[in-house]
């Protein structure tokens, strides 16, 4: 249950900080004919931009703190296999596993794993628990 708070809560964490950085662009681009071209430019870079912000959301919170804002409110950290914090590597290949788009769904099973997990050798478990 606490893997999809995690996620609800980190997809609204990413989603405010890259309608941040689109008003930011957009802010910096004040004039009226600039403005046309960055708008044009940004409906087609919106999405490259917002999985750009969800990659690094993941990648710098877990390499730093080995949590997002989600595993706070949840209270989970995540660990590798000998309950260390995980090395760069190992954070790397977690993040960018989450792209492969069947990963979500990897969670529908009795052991709330996902391939994110598996594969880059982390859990996420709870700090009260452990």
């Amino acid at each position: 249950m606490w893997r999809r708070i995690n996620f609800v809560i980190d997809l609204l964490v990413v989603s405010l900080i890259w309608f941040l950085l689109l008003n930011l662009i957009r802010l910096i681009f004040n004039s009226e004919q600039e403005m046309k071209y960055v708008i044009s430019d940004l409906l087609i870079s919106v999405e490259p931009l917002f999985f750009i912000t969800y990659f690094f959301y993941y990648l710098i919170s877990e390499t730093i703190y080995s949590r997002t804002i989600g595993k706070v409110f949840t209270n989970t950290v995540v660990v590798d296999y000998k309950m260390g914090k995980p090395k760069f590597h190992k954070i790397l290949i977690r993040t960018l596993v989450r792209f492969i788009p069947i990963d979500l769904f990897t969670f529908f099973k009795s052991n709330p794993h996902g391939w994110h997990d598996s594969l880059s050798k982390t859990i996420v478990i709870n700090i009260k628990e452990s």
